[in-house]
């Protein structure tokens, strides 16, 4: 969905309207290419983040320290995500697999071979060989 100055408005306002009503409760606003967003937009999240009204995670695939409101990038914590290797993938999916330290509760059997195949296919989803 294409975001506007007043989808934003309209946001903060229910999110304020919920704190307000003394729930405790901040509103998790997610912004998908907060890149995209116009200054404007990126300062009305910023009004609502300072208040305490929302709680703002932004996803761009561009530097936000070029790309990004600098106000609001210098009130963030900001995380480089990355893909995972296969390595990795197949660490991951080993350990949900162990009985004590994964999903104990629920009785998985998954064989090494077929947890290598899985991460396989999680790279292939990828476009990594």
């Amino acid at each position: 969905m294409e975001s506007n100055v007043a989808d934003m408005r309209r946001v903060l306002s229910g999110a304020a309207n919920r704190v307000g009503e003394n729930t405790g409760h901040s509103t998790i606003l997610f912004i998908d290419e907060i890149h995209r967003f116009k200054q404007s937009a990126t300062g009305r999240a910023l009004a609502g983040c300072r208040r305490g009204s929302v709680r703002l995670i932004g996803a761009t695939t561009h530097n936000p320290f070029f790309f990004v409101n600098s106000p609001l990038v210098s009130r963030s914590q900001i995380f480089e995500l990355r893909p995972l290797s296969k390595g990795l993938i197949f660490t991951a999916a080993t350990r949900v697999a162990d009985s004590e330290r994964g999903l104990g509760c629920i009785k998985i059997e998954a064989d090494e071979a077929a947890l290598r195949h899985l991460a396989k296919l999680s790279m292939a989803m990828l476009g990594k060989p």
